[in-house]
């Protein structure tokens, strides 16, 4: 069902100004924190350039990318990891969490020419506890969910059941602000790294002694001139952190420090997919920290709406407030479609899977083929794969296979 707000909140010139105060007190660094999101052409502000920042959820056809459910063709893209060290599109995959500069909007029926694409993992580090159970572990003393969106890499035969304690792996994630909690969209297994990593909310922050917290860890920045660290840095923001991969005198040693996003300015047309972390009504809420102001919104499946809930907003940032044109409540049944496209290889007729874009799929399930039948199945034959990951995530379980 959508609705639209036309009707002024009677506490939102009040609320937005004090929400602004806070933001340049120290949210505006980390606006975006655990979230996804891409621009829109219908807001009311224009954008000196199009973001978007969220999980892959799949890849089209030839070198395009798909990021909250839009194509982004990244063939002229420059690629940088989470250092801003060059990279590339080898090394995009499925579940990362990324953020996109392009020129112009994607939408439902138009892709759009990334120009820059930036991946960012949100914890690095050694598994200090598995608990299957409750499909969780702990990386580097914080709390990692897994979910039916949670993609395992090649390394994990069974998902969460082949995770070790002492193991080290790189998590991609959407962080809660509110529970401090990370839900995994892609878990790597890592040999060794040359680097921890902490993404969170600071506590504690001690400007003489040089430390900070991030989800119970203490970090010294020592290191780290003060013009090298985020701008506004206060207890409440979200920040990422690289860290030593052994601690001193109970800290850990930083040497980097940044604020969660990297491209997001005031100005940009954005659309947001993410996690409530403060709820006062449906026309004010934050979205993983980010103020958002939905007076004059369009609402679909509003009664959801609530702290906690998984929704997606368009908009414009204005003084750092996301001033919002839809808002939607996400259905979490959604969560793990997956798009792929291209080459398949390791065609195995009788395990009924093969591979694409790195990742095995499994047409054992009931499947709809079009442009072609299960017997035109072979090495190198291009076909378009829409289907959903796998309960282990795994793999994904093929619904329809197009020959393309």
């Amino acid at each position: 069902m959508s609705t639209t707000r036309g009707w002024q909140h009677p506490y939102l010139p009040g609320l937005a100004g004090m929400w602004r105060f806070a933001v340049a007190a120290g949210l505006g660094a980390a606006l975006l924190a655990g979230c996804g999101g891409s621009s829109d052409e219908g807001s009311s502000t224009q954008a000196s350039a199009t973001v978007t920042a969220g999980t892959i959820e799949g890849f089209d056809s030839g070198t395009s990318i798909v990021v909250n459910g839009l194509v982004f063709d990244s063939a002229s893209a420059s690629v940088v990891d989470d250092d801003d060290r060059s990279s590339s599109r080898s090394a995009l995959k499925l579940g990362m969490e990324v953020e996109i500069q392009s020129a112009q909007a994607a939408t439902s029926s138009r892709s759009a020419s990334a120009t820059k694409i930036a991946f960012s993992s949100a914890l690095v580090g050694l598994v200090d506890a598995v608990n299957t159970d409750a499909s969780q572990l702990t990386v580097i003393g914080q709390t990692v969910q897994v979910s039916t969106g949670t993609v395992f890499g090649d390394d994990f035969a069974d998902g969460l059941a082949s995770v070790t304690v002492g193991s080290i792996l790189k998590v991609y994630g959407i962080f809660d602000a509110s529970t401090g909690i990370t839900t995994a969209t892609r878990i790597e297994l890592k040999a060794a790294v040359d680097a921890f990593r902490l993404r969170g909310l600071v506590r504690a922050l001690d400007t003489t002694a040089r430390t900070l917290q991030i989800g119970g860890q203490l970090v010294s920045f020592a290191d780290i001139a003060d013009a090298d660290l985020p701008s506004g840095l206060a207890d409440g923001s979200v920040v990422r952190a690289a860290v030593a991969t052994t601690q001193v005198d109970g800290a850990w040693v930083a040497s980097r420090i940044k604020a969660e996003r990297r491209f997001v300015e005031d100005g940009s047309n954005v659309d947001i997919d993410g996690v409530v972390t403060r709820f006062t009504s449906q026309t004010a809420f934050e979205l993983c920290g980010l103020v958002v102001d939905a007076t004059n919104a369009t609402f679909v499946n509003e009664a959801a709406l609530a702290k906690r809930a998984r929704v997606n907003v368009t908009g414009a940032l204005v003084d750092g407030v996301l001033v919002a044109t839809t808002v939607t409540v996400r259905d979490t049944a959604s969560h793990g479609r997956v798009t792929l496209s291209g080459a398949l290889s390791a065609l195995d007729t009788t395990a009924l899977t093969f591979v694409v874009n790195e990742t095995t799929v499994s047409y054992s399930s009931t499947v709809n083929f079009v442009n072609g039948a299960e017997a035109d199945l072979a090495d190198g034959v291009n076909v378009k794969v829409k289907g959903s990951l796998s309960s282990d995530g795994t793999t994904v379980v093929a619904s329809r296979i197009t020959f393309k």
